[in-house]
């Protein structure tokens, strides 16, 4: 919302009184001509004026940032974001627990893009699982807990249900990737792109980033919306 301020200019009208030829007496009073209180009284209102548009104003701006996350593909706002992490334990095979919280927290150890030479497999080997949402905003633009990537070309979001993640149906809620192979536009180094096309329509375009100890993933929805994803497992 672009916001101003109304400036109000005040105007009094001002007697003059006329004796002879030469100039108002200074113990005459002008009955027409403003007092002292009567100035401060309108600086006063002016001030309170100005304050209460800039309270109105920052109060409507406010409100309106609130409710305008746009979805990622839809551009509709959705009201049902949360302002933290729902609490998530992995059990660890070898026995003991952790939370994803402590998960999103480590510092990952970057590794090298996919290049043309390694091949999709092994893209598809990196991609597939069980994914965390370490942000409260997705890729996607909306507040699922994670998503599941299958290697059939499937995913869907994920919800924590009864303390585990559970995927989710619906149009919103699943769909089918695709790699794209950009070498031609981008080189060999990182060619894959991967599509996630939304069963209701409309797709993101990503190119994911990989990640050792923990296990992370990366999302960029073009710069629209970033997400960082970890491993549904203890590191």
């Amino acid at each position: 919302m672009v916001g101003g301020l109304v400036r109000w200019t005040r105007w009094g009208a001002i007697g003059l009184l006329a004796v002879g030829c030469g100039s108002k007496s200074a113990d005459t009073p002008d009955s027409g001509s403003r007092t002292e209180t009567d100035a401060a009284s309108d600086a006063g209102s002016v001030t309170e004026d100005a304050a209460s548009a800039t309270a109105a104003d920052a109060a409507s701006e406010a409100a309106s940032e609130a409710a305008s996350t746009p979805d990622a593909t839809t551009g509709e706002v959705d009201a049902a974001a949360e302002a933290s992490l729902t609490p998530l334990v992995f059990a660890n095979p070898d026995g003991g627990t952790c939370t994803r919280d402590a998960v999103c927290a480590l510092d990952e150890l970057p590794i090298a893009p996919v290049s043309l030479q390694d091949g999709e497999a092994v893209l598809i080997a990196r991609m597939v699982g069980d994914w965390a949402l370490c942000e409260t905003t997705s890729a996607f633009g909306t507040h699922e807990d994670g998503m599941t990537i299958a290697a059939d070309g499937t995913w869907h979001k994920l919800q924590v249900v009864g303390g585990v993640l559970t995927p989710e149906q619906g149009f919103d809620e699943q769909g089918t990737w695709a790699i794209v192979d950009t070498s031609a536009e981008n080189g060999p180094a990182n060619p894959y792109q991967v599509n996630f096309t939304i069963a209701a329509g409309g797709t993101i375009l990503t190119f994911p980033v990989f990640a050792t100890d923990p296990r992370k993933m990366r999302l960029d929805n073009e710069g629209v919306f970033v997400a960082d994803y970890v491993s549904a497992e203890c590191p």
